[in-house]
């Protein structure tokens, strides 16, 4: 290799570059003439970096460019580093590289491996990428944002005629850069050993290559045929057809593999520009129908009789008896999300599109309606029966505009036979989250269709939900996988669900992991088998399996689009197989701890074998088994043969299950998305999200303009959560960025449109033109600075008429740079800046002018209505002297501070009358008007007291009279005038006004500016005899204006306007007693009801206690009251009652008491009773022991 700048050279590049890298948020760094270098980025590198490096050879002839990774890692998906063939990011682009290529700690590979790539892109080993261009410039754009900072990038790079200087296996043919490999090495560029290994003895090497016996397989013979492993299909005729894609779909029909669309990084061609326009990219090279024969390992190129559908990536595909359908997917290269469905015919090898729109039967109402299928891209589709199947995926298109149909989520329907769009039934269960770039499986065995992956709003998933085609009814996550995985694919292979790659969430971006999952056993693998070349993790790739045995993946993107293909093969039969790890490393199941048998579900699978998949009531009931019964929250198999109580039971438990008749899911809030929320027929769309549906919810969503139905940077970033792509004019949703662009098409975001513009013509300096990517300099012929900025890389401009070569910079400004208003001496001074500007490149205006005199344009003269002579120079805006008003140009009243008038005469503050007002002047000499309405024609009292809070402290005051109808403009003047100074008071009266025009002479300072003092003064106005105030003026629509000006900054002064006035008085007492006599009759009245609300709850208590009493228990007794004669015996009284305590040692006692009656009569008095009772608390004595049978025992209670 030619290293004649030697390691000197490449520390000063190191150094240049990781000073670039570090200072500045963007650079364009030219490195002209070389042969071998470094390319770095500070470690770890910047946010908001944009750095473009512009590699200059000394060749003319056709060259290579080996770029060796030393270490690589950046923020996947987000911080790219672009390469273009040429000068400019309008050059054609040959990839777009992120992620982990190799960390800084991994040390050097050395550079040994297989082989494979996209023509102009060739991978030789996991961290080695060469690059083939065919012009002597190469741009590098590196961007990163403004989130995540990781190690960033050191490459080296050499340049010869042969790739990599044939490894230094061979010798360089310069004249036609060709390898000559030495005997014992062999490829392209003489990187790998002829027949490695000797073929471990299991072939024989011919030309340099093996070709291994019928049992082996792989470069050196080291891999059996009859275990799973890898292939790397070598395909002769890759040199005729331009193969490299990503994003496209592959379908089998007849033993072939057919190819449509996909995105390519393509040498050949220029790139689109921005916008869309320019570029000679032919259209078919994109949109090519590609046939893969799978038996001659043979590719053929398609060309169909008639229209053809545009390029497209991220669509779907297909195949329904003779048919292909494709649908969707982001048109090339404008990006936009379509809604087509175009149909091939095999036989007859032409294209037909399909109506987009249906008159389809609504499924509530059965009326008659147009339906149009939702534009959507990196969705899925699946045949099931006679329909495709649209399952999820992303869509710029949240509602239909009109509101006339209501679009359910993204599960559609295709008619196959009528070739029409049903109105899609309603969805029921717990319906899946926004989500893209999946895959999707439908397995007949089991009448479900799986989703497995995918990426929702920055969040790869690793869960398998189901969705049942008959039932419309979603389950929740299955199972979860043990890679989070997107952008790839997974097929059904001898009865498992395969998947292989695809973008994860670690920074390396790319998979290349084999995971299996056992649909019955509900079980994952993850299985390494030999073979797999090192460089074979990808996403966006394509894959098909003709039988259960071989696995087929196309294309993919990893920094550039592949072309190869990689076959799996199963190997050999289950059953031969005998130990757990071997059949576990392959698609069985090691079945009873015993034996190796087939996953297949055809041959496995019985009635109720899989009852446990269905995780929800109604998709148990609704199975294809009619022995699956929703028993104790599961799915379960009840055999009816064999236990009838078993079938009556599970039937009863089905019924009382209230989630077996709803579709109610268990919440609402995880639908983002008014279209999402009411798809599901329980919920409900409100301000605040999704919720239940209910009377305070809507089931039908109006027009929404979401991030991608924004057209300008200035819309987009005021809108939330949105970005903007400005090398695709393109509005973005921050949740779904990266995987909208997942091969690098935007060049860079922002969330400030300070620097970015519609069109570069926009910027207006050279500066500013270098700060957009695409942008550059072109100088006019006057060289003092004045020119425009235009698309263009660093060599010319993109449109060679706009500027010739001499004029344009693009990696640095011109000398000059006086903006067209001065010439320069020295190159680079301005001396006498003319067209009232001033500064080092006359780049401001003078005082009392504004504007932004750049490149050329002028400065305007300060307008501030008469209240200021300067202003901002750059804005114009006003510092208006006068209080109360305001605007750019000093043409408002302060009106939110009680500022009125017309500021074309002048503002004033309104003063009531009785009021003391106090105000602070501002930071600047100002002036303010005043006006206060007197209420009558008494005379009028103004007093104004001056507070001194700096030495140079000083007020001047004019009074006029106004009418109100005129805007106060001067009637008349006070003719004379007065001085006060010192802390003294003064007062003079004023009997009329005569019309003089203002002075200022009536100034008032202090005395001694040095002691701290107060000067308060006051005027009278009135007559002395009557005292009116100018009672032939006063007519009610004259005011008082008081005008003070050439107020000092920080001084404060009060304002007191006052009018003595009997009218006044009559009117305030009369007032005051009048609300008085009202606050008393409210105190009254609430005196009153609080004290009737008080009885009535005296009189309510005392009815509740009588009921209380009513309710206690009772009983009836029989007393002998006799009159006492001495003739007749005693009785013994006994109590009434006794009611014991708790512990019994005590109680109440209740008696029966006489009450004394008349002594003549014997009888009580009249009125009055003769018997009451009394109650005692009384103590129980224990009974006494019994010692002789004339012993008493019912005596045993003391009081």
């Amino acid at each position: 290799m030619l290293r004649s700048k030697g390691p000197l050279l490449l520390s000063f590049l190191i150094v240049l570059v990781y000073l670039w890298g570090s200072v500045q948020g963007v650079s364009r760094i030219r490195l002209s003439n070389v042969t071998e270098g470094v390319i770095a980025t500070a470690n770890p590198y910047q946010r908001n970096t944009n750095c473009s490096w512009f590699l200059e050879t000394n060749n003319t002839r056709r060259s290579y460019i080996r770029l060796k990774f030393n270490y690589f890692l950046t923020e996947c998906l987000w911080d790219y580093l672009h390469i273009f063939n040429g000068d400019s990011i309008y050059s054609p682009k040959l990839g777009a590289y992120s992620g982990e290529v190799l960390r800084s700690d991994a040390g050097i590979d050395d550079g040994s491996g297989s082989i494979y790539g996209s023509g102009d892109v060739t991978y030789v080993s996991p961290n080695e990428v060469i690059l083939l261009f065919d012009s002597p410039h190469v741009l590098l754009y590196f961007f990163s944002d403004a989130q995540l900072e990781t190690d960033g990038f050191n490459v080296s790079y050499w340049v010869s005629t042969c790739i990599s200087n044939c490894s230094n296996n061979g010798l360089c043919d310069e004249s036609r850069g060709v390898c000559q490999c030495d005997p014992d090495w062999t490829g392209e560029y003489c990187q790998s050993p002829a027949c490695p290994n000797n073929c471990n003895h299991h072939g024989n090497c011919l030309n340099k290559e093996c070709v291994c016996d019928e049992d082996y397989t792989g470069a050196d013979c080291s891999i059996l045929n009859d275990r799973p492993h890898w292939t790397v299909m070598n395909i002769s005729n890759t040199d005729t057809v331009l193969l490299s894609r990503a994003g496209h779909t592959s379908v089998l029909w007849e033993g072939s593999m057919w190819v449509f669309g996909g995105y390519q990084f393509d040498g050949t061609f220029p790139e689109p520009l921005a916008d869309g326009s320019g570029g000679d990219r032919e259209e078919g090279k994109y949109a090519d129908l590609l046939q893969y024969d799978i038996n001659d390992n043979d590719w053929t190129v398609i060309e169909p009789i008639g229209a053809k559908p545009r390029p497209r990536y991220g669509h779907s595909a297909v195949v329904y008896k003779d048919f292909m359908y494709i649908y969707g997917g982001a048109l090339i290269p404008s990006e936009e999300i379509t809604n087509e469905l175009w149909r091939y015919d095999f036989q007859n090898m032409n294209w037909t599109q399909i109506d987009q729109c249906s008159q389809t039967s609504d499924n509530e109402t059965d009326s008659l309606m147009e339906y149009c299928p939702i534009r959507v891209k990196d969705h899925t589709a699946n045949v099931v029966g006679d329909k495709m199947l649209i399952v999820l995926g992303y869509s710029d298109q949240l509602w239909s505009d009109g509101g006339s149909i209501e679009i359910p989520n993204f599960v559609q329907e295709f008619d196959l036979v009528n070739e029409s769009w049903p109105y899609p039934p309603p969805q029921h269960g717990i319906i899946p989250s926004e989500r893209m770039a999946h895959s999707s499986v439908y397995v007949p065995e089991t009448g479900l269709l799986y989703v497995y992956g995918g990426e929702h709003l920055r969040n790869t998933l690793s869960s398998i939900i189901a969705y049942d085609p008959v039932t419309h009814y979603w389950s929740g996550d299955i199972s979860s996988g043990p890679l989070k995985q997107s952008f790839h694919s997974t097929l059904l292979m001898n009865g498992a669900l395969v998947s292989f790659g695809g973008y994860t969430t670690s920074n390396d971006c790319f998979s290349s992991d084999l995971v299996l999952y056992d649909i019955l056993q509900n079980e994952w693998r993850t299985l390494s088998l030999p073979g797999l070349p090192s460089n074979a993790s990808r996403y966006s790739y394509s894959a098909v399996s003709p039988d259960n045995t071989t696995l087929l993946l196309y294309g993919g993107f990893k920094g550039s689009t592949f072309h190869d293909v990689l076959m799996f093969r199963v190997g050999r039969d289950c059953s031969e197989y005998d130990s757990v790890s071997s059949c576990s490393g392959s698609l069985c199941r090691w079945f009873n701890n015993s034996t190796c048998t087939d996953i297949n579900l055809e041959k496995n699978i019985d009635t109720g074998s899989y009852c446990h998949l269905h995780i929800s009531c109604l998709s148990c009931n609704t199975s294809s088994s009619t022995d699956c019964h929703w028993i104790n929250n599961k799915c379960q198999y009840v055999d009816p043969t064999s236990n009838t109580t078993a079938v009556t039971s599970a039937t009863a438990a089905t019924s009382n299950d209230p989630s077996c008749s709803e579709s109610r899911p268990d919440s609402c809030s995880h639908y983002l998305s008014c279209v999402s929320c009411v798809a599901h027929e329980a919920c409900g769309w409100t301000q605040t999200g999704c919720t239940f549906r209910s009377n305070d919810t809507i089931t039908s969503c109006s027009v929404i303009t979401g991030c991608s139905g924004l057209s300008s940077c200035s819309s987009c970033i005021g809108h939330r959560n949105c970005l903007w792509c400005s090398s695709l004019n393109k509005c973005i949703n921050t949740g779904v960025y990266p995987y909208l662009f997942p091969f690098g098409q935007c060049l860079g975001w922002t969330q400030s449109c300070s620097s970015v513009t519609e069109d570069c013509s926009d910027h207006l300096t050279c500066a500013e033109c270098r700060t957009e990517t695409g942008c550059g300099w072109c100088r006019d012929e006057s060289d003092t600075g004045l020119g425009t900025c235009g698309k263009g890389g660093f060599l010319r401009s993109l449109n060679g008429s706009f500027c010739v070569d001499t004029h344009w910079f693009y990696d640095t400004c011109p000398l000059c740079n006086c903006n067209g208003h001065s010439e320069c001496v020295n190159l680079s001074v301005c001396v006498d800046c003319q067209n009232n500007t001033r500064g080092a490149n006359c780049e401001s205006c003078e005082d009392g002018y504004f504007g932004r005199p750049v490149n050329g344009r002028s400065c305007s003269v300060c307008d501030c209505n008469g209240y200021n002579t300067v202003c901002d120079n750059s804005r114009g805006n006003c510092t208006c002297l006068d209080a109360g008003v305001t605007g750019s140009t000093c043409t408002l009243c302060k009106a939110v501070e009680n500022y009125r008038g017309n500021a074309s005469n002048f503002c004033y503050y309104s003063l009531s009358v009785g009021f003391i007002y106090t105000f602070l002047s501002p930071d600047v000499e100002t002036q303010n008007f005043f006006v206060a309405r007197p209420r009558s024609s008494s005379r009028l009292n103004v007093k104004f007291e001056i507070s001194r809070n700096r030495f140079d402290s000083s007020i001047s005051v004019q009074y006029f009279l106004g009418r109100s109808s005129q805007n106060y403009a001067i009637l008349y003047n006070v003719t004379d005038v007065l001085t006060i100074s010192g802390t003294n008071s003064h007062s003079e009266r004023y009997e009329s006004f005569s019309s003089v025009t203002f002075n200022s002479s009536n100034l008032f300072s202090f005395a001694r500016p040095d002691i701290q003092s107060t000067a308060q003064f006051g005027w009278l106005f009135g007559n002395s005899s009557s005292n009116d105030f100018t009672s032939n003026l006063w007519d009610g629509d004259v005011g008082l204006v008081i005008y003070v000006f050439n107020l000092k900054p920080d001084l404060q002064y009060k304002i007191t306007v006052d009018q003595n006035d009997l009218t006044f008085l009559i009117y305030f007492f009369v007032t005051f007693l009048t609300c008085f006599t009202f606050l008393l009759s409210l105190f009254l009245l609430g005196w009153y009801i609080k004290r009737k609300l008080e009885i009535r709850a005296l009189i309510r208590a005392q009815h509740i206690e009588m009921q209380r009493r009513v309710r206690r228990p009772f009983a009836r007794i029989k007393a002998i009251v006799d009159t006492p004669l001495k003739s007749r015996a005693k009785q013994t009284a006994s109590y009434v009652a006794v009611e014991t305590v708790n512990d019994s040692k005590a109680a109440i006692l209740s008696v029966l008491i006489r009450l004394p009656c008349d002594k003549a009569t014997g009888h009580p008095k009249p009125n009055r009773t003769g018997m009451c009772f009394g109650s005692t608390f009384v103590r129980m004595n224990p009974p006494k022991k019994k010692r002789t049978k004339h012993s008493s025992s019912n005596h045993n209670t003391n009081t």
